[in-house]
């Protein structure tokens, strides 16, 4: 138990130090002289005792000690920028700008930052595994809730360890109108699970919202924004599931795979000074899977890659009513026209995986391998056809985004003959 003097390195010409103060999570600092003090409050409205926080002018010694102070249900976990060494919620600072000549502007410094973590979740009830984990030494909790709504819930498996685990997420399939987290338990997917497990990496598989068949005002972007919740809440409570918030991969077949392509390519979520402490959390993958996926989720941008068979969104909708009604539905709009609004159009925008893929984006692992490369005669390869898997291959290589690619209908092959899971433990382990 100590506390620390820390200095600041400033430039050698200044007459104000601008200092900011920064919360991660819900608490405040506050200052032994009561004169700086930066609570949640403040900081979510940017008050300039936050933001600012003048350090000293001209001869002034700028000396003080801050304490971090955790809200009610959470804990002060650690200093950053400055007193990175210190146990316990103080650090102390000591500056003398002794014949430092004053110059025109103020000079701003890095942020102390304290962060604070929610205490251990109190709710959380072990129950008996729904697979076989032939002996893997991991706790099992079911049904956690993450919001809510009715479907806002994960199972998680966390792996005995000493050390914080990598965490993989699995998010089902069904079109984004059915589906369970259940379906994370066939056959196809447990070795996979026993995988992470046996290799200390924990494994969570959520529900989310469906879109209500033509009874829809949101669309799709409600599942996402759900998965994407999920994924912080776990962040959130990294400390009560014994995870590593920086090591999180995510996957799914269909809808659980474009879903993973949404997190993993889009720019990170968080808002740093949401009221919510969910939503503060980040959003941005160390990996992504996509099992049977679709290039992007902009329906519009389908005619581009099957302009080979000339089909259109206006020959979908003439030749089937439930895929009209599935189509409109989707953005949650009752016509095709309407996805030509300056509004729907935005929107489309914003679920545009293959247009958010950059060189830093989250490594691709993709397979599409049920249906051939030709005309797609069923829903299934209109919604899962090799040309989907074959756009984000390319795109990536062209961005230079690591990538694995299986479209064995159309001869693409890696080399690696690399799994998800091995490809999954490989990032995770870096």
């Amino acid at each position: 138990m100590f506390k620390k003097i820390s200095v600041l390195l400033v430039a050698g010409l200044l007459t104000a130090c601008d200092h900011p103060l920064e919360l991660v999570g819900n608490g405040d600092i506050i200052s032994a002289s009561g004169t700086r003090n930066c609570t949640l409050e403040d900081y979510q409205a940017y008050a300039s005792s936050c933001d600012e926080n003048k350090t000293f002018v001209d001869e002034v010694v700028y000396e003080e000690t801050y304490y971090a102070i955790p809200r009610p249900g959470w804990v002060f976990d650690r200093w950053e920028n400055y007193c990175e060494d210190v146990v316990i919620n103080e650090c102390s600072f000591y500056v003398a700008p002794e014949g430092v000549p004053s110059p025109p502007n103020d000079y701003a410094v890095d942020p102390l930052r304290a962060v604070f973590v929610p205490a251990t979740l109190d709710f959380l009830a072990r129950g008996k595994a729904p697979i076989d984990l032939e002996g893997i030494d991991a706790d099992f909790y079911g049904g956690v809730n993450y919001g809510e709504l009715e479907r806002n819930v994960f199972d998680i498996f966390i792996p005995d360890s000493d050390e914080k685990t990598p965490l993989v997420i699995y998010i089902h399939g069904g079109s984004f109108t059915g589906g369970d987290k259940s379906n994370a338990y066939q056959d196809f997917n447990i070795e996979n699970i026993r995988s992470y497990l046996d290799a200390g990496v924990a494994f969570a598989t959520i529900n989310y919202s469906l879109i209500q068949y033509a009874n829809e005002t949101e669309g799709v972007i409600k599942c996402l924004s759900d998965s994407q919740r999920a994924l912080q809440f776990m962040r959130l409570h990294a400390k009560s599931f014994n995870i590593d918030p920086e090591k999180i991969a995510s996957y799914g077949i269909s809808a659980g795979a474009s879903t993973s392509l949404w997190l993993g390519t889009k720019d990170d979520a968080a808002e740093l000074r949401n009221v919510d402490p969910v939503a503060r959390q980040s959003t941005r993958l160390s990996a992504m899977g996509a099992i049977e996926t679709q290039a992007t989720l902009d329906l519009v941008r389908w005619e581009d890659t099957y302009e080979p068979f000339g089909i259109t969104l206006e020959l979908i909708a003439a030749a089937s009513e439930l895929l009209r009604q599935q189509m409109v539905d989707f953005y949650g709009v009752d016509e095709i026209d309407d996805f030509y609004t300056p509004e729907t159009t935005a929107y489309r925008d914003s679920v545009d995986m293959l247009d958010f893929m950059t060189s830093d984006d989250a490594p691709l692992w993709v397979n599409n391998s049920l249906f051939s490369a030709g005309f797609p005669a069923s829903q299934g390869a209109l919604l899962h056809h090799p040309f989907f898997a074959r756009e984000l291959r390319d795109q990536a290589d062209v961005v230079g985004l690591e990538n694995v690619a299986y479209i064995p209908e159309l001869g693409i092959e890696d080399p690696s003959g690399e799994t998800i899971a091995e490809f999954f433990l490989r990032h995770l382990g870096e």
